[in-house]
């Protein structure tokens, strides 16, 4: 009896518990069934008779009372399999092995109808895009009365399980030519297959949800449905809107209200909603467009970048602003390119709305450096600008004159001391004054003979001028003259030069400082799109400008080449010869690497590229750890081929 007791379980078991009790309240919560309550009345039914039993035979031992008992407890256990069934029970059948077989049909019933929504969303997705593309295109009679078949199978599905969502199935004849109905009726009927999956699966009397976007500015619906069969439930509804959307952005919010969570830093809508059993609601938050960047917006920041670069022109810095201009207009031709392609749900629209935000950002960083490329110029146009400009080739120049100054001066120094020997020899021979000379120079030379030209030119204890030493001094200036020049000049013609180097390199301390996206084959980079919460899941779209490669390849070559200047004083190593390939490693400038193979390619735009394969085995230690390759590709604009 004790093992009877424990199989059997108490009332206060846990769904989880091992018992019948356990098992029985499972079923309770899973489905809510009167099966599921009858099943749970008999195991009670059965626990109250095995205690009576027990303590019968505790008392009077074995006698017709406990075998009375007993009979009952057969009874019971008769009962609870009976409401079990058996694996051959039909759909229909009351039994749990009944309600398992029915819900394995309707989820069958369910792929179905979705692999039926899918046929139509390809066909719908096809018009639209024609249409948005100018092309007239309406849908044809086939796929219209599949889409009135999937929403009547719907309907019946879930009238079967006693919910209505009538107004959510109905079609009309008169919309059949509007395509952004027809597109709008498919969301919904896939959120509809959604919740009915939901609801076969669902825990018993706790409220369900979906939400989904639709087209006509953006508009979010919510469905919410009471499951319980007896039961009137007040359910407290929230929704968090998109990161982007505020309640400016609201054109129509229906009875919902409007909040602001401050951790999550979100706004969203709410409200407490009480539903009748078995009743369900659609609530709708109609949404501003918010997620476009306008032409007008992008044309301005192109017509910026022009402005920004010719100042630019003819000066050490136009290569690294070429760079950046042409990185810019690849970033903004991408957004425009994005915006204008086909979405087949407003969810995707935000997506690409994301994506499109950061590379406005790349844009905006490259604008900065362009800013600042262009503030150094002006720092140095002028003549207070050649003298005083901030550039390193002025800065090399300076402390060249400074050093050709410090010499000057230590030789007048030492001459003017040779001087002050010379005229204390002259005046006092023998002598030593008590002042030094050079303080008095010029009392004592008027004592010289000779006048002034003894007092400009030392003696050396002659009182007339020394015609040769005078060409000598006059040599020694010349040459201090020359070296001066010369230093100018080579600070103005080398420096520059020196800078492209990867250790000195202006366009990168820029780049760096104002974080720069550079996506061009001299500096690329990567985007990643972001993460949201509720249903507007981002999910990453990864697009790219491929390049048109021929088929024929050059004889393979054991010819070395070179890395030229860039502007940036490095290169990109790419995996295939395509701007749009992953980057393996950088390399600089002067860089010498043997090539195997020469490709060129059609870009988008109808251009020739050359493109390089070199040899990576002398950079094989700076290569990334997940990169195997030991070849990589260069773009041929920046290589310099060496002669055997």
């Amino acid at each position: 009896m004790d093992t009877v007791k424990t199989r059997i379980g108490t009332s206060a078991d846990l769904s989880s518990v091992e018992s019948l009790f356990g098992r029985t309240k499972f079923l309770q919560e899973k489905w809510g069934s009167q099966t599921a309550q009858a099943i749970y009345d008999a195991v009670g039914a059965a626990s109250t008779t095995i205690n009576e039993v027990q303590s019968e035979l505790g008392y009077n031992g074995t006698g017709t009372t406990a075998y009375a008992d007993l009979v009952l407890v057969k009874g019971y256990v008769d009962s609870i399999e009976g409401y079990l069934g058996t694996p051959a029970d039909l759909a229909s059948a009351s039994t749990v092995f009944g309600r398992i077989k029915d819900a394995r049909e309707k989820l069958d019933q369910l792929d179905d109808i979705e692999a039926k929504i899918d046929t139509i969303d390809t066909v719908v997705d096809n018009i639209f895009a024609l249409q948005q593309a100018g092309t007239t295109s309406t849908l044809d009679e086939d796929t219209y009365d599949l889409l009135e078949e999937v929403s009547n199978d719907l309907s019946d599905l879930s009238g079967d399980k006693g919910y209505d969502f009538d107004d959510l199935y109905k079609i009309s004849d008169t919309n059949s030519d509007d395509i952004k109905f027809i597109k709008n009726k498919t969301i919904e009927l896939k959120a509809l297959a959604e919740i009915n999956r939901l609801l076969i699966d669902k825990v018993a009397n706790e409220p369900v949800t979906t939400s989904w976007f639709e087209w006509g500015s953006v508009i979010l619906k919510m469905l919410i449905v009471n499951p319980s069969n007896a039961q009137t439930q007040t359910i407290p509804f929230k929704y968090y809107l998109p990161h982007e959307a505020g309640p400016q952005h609201i054109i129509d919010q229906g009875d919902l209200e409007v909040d602001y969570d401050q951790d999550r830093k979100l706004w969203y809508v709410h409200r407490d909603i009480e539903l009748e059993p078995g009743e369900s609601v659609v609530k709708t938050v109609r949404l501003k467009d918010i997620w476009v960047i306008s032409e007008e917006e992008l044309e301005s920041l192109r017509k910026q970048t022009l402005e920004l670069i010719q100042p630019l022109e003819n000066t050490d810095y136009f290569a690294q602003a070429t760079t950046l201009k042409n990185d810019i207009e690849r970033l903004l031709d991408g957004i425009i390119r994005k915006q204008k392609e086909y979405k087949a749900s407003p969810e995707e629209h935000i997506v690409t709305y994301r994506e499109n935000k950061e590379s406005l950002s790349a844009v905006e960083n490259n604008l900065k450096a362009l800013n600042n490329l262009v503030a150094e110029t002006s720092g140095k146009s002028g003549l207070v600008g050649s003298l005083f400009g901030v550039s390193t080739a002025m800065t090399w120049g300076i402390i060249i004159i400074v050093i050709v100054g410090i010499s000057v001066l230590m030789i007048l120094l030492y001459v003017l001391l040779r001087k002050s020997r010379a005229l204390e020899s002259y005046i006092s021979p023998g002598e030593t004054l008590k002042a030094p000379p050079i303080v008095d120079v010029k009392k004592h030379a008027e004592k010289m003979k000779g006048g002034f030209i003894t007092y400009l030119l030392p003696p050396f204890g002659e009182p007339l001028v020394d015609t040769e030493r005078l060409i000598k001094i006059i040599k020694v200036l010349l040459f201090i003259i020359i070296l001066v020049a010369l230093g100018y000049l080579g600070a103005r013609f080398t420096v520059p030069a020196f800078l492209s180097s990867p250790g000195d390199n202006s366009i990168m301390e820029i780049a760096d400082s104002q974080k720069v996206t550079i996506t061009s084959d001299t500096a690329g980079s990567n985007y990643a799109s972001t993460s949201e919460d509720n249903a507007t899941q981002d999910i990453g779209s990864d697009f790219s400008e491929t390049l048109a490669i021929p088929a024929e390849t050059v004889e393979e070559k054991q010819t070395k080449l070179k890395i030229t200047e860039t502007g940036l004083g490095w290169l990109n190593v790419r995996s295939d010869p395509s701007l749009d390939s992953d980057i393996l490693i950088k390399v600089y400038v002067n860089d010498e690497f043997i090539y195997t193979e020469e490709k060129t390619a059609t870009a988008t735009d109808g251009s020739q590229e050359i493109w390089y394969k070199i040899t990576l085995e002398d950079e094989s230690e700076g290569l990334p750890a997940e990169v195997s390759a030991k070849e990589g590709w260069v773009y041929g604009k920046y290589i310099e081929i060496l002669s055997n």
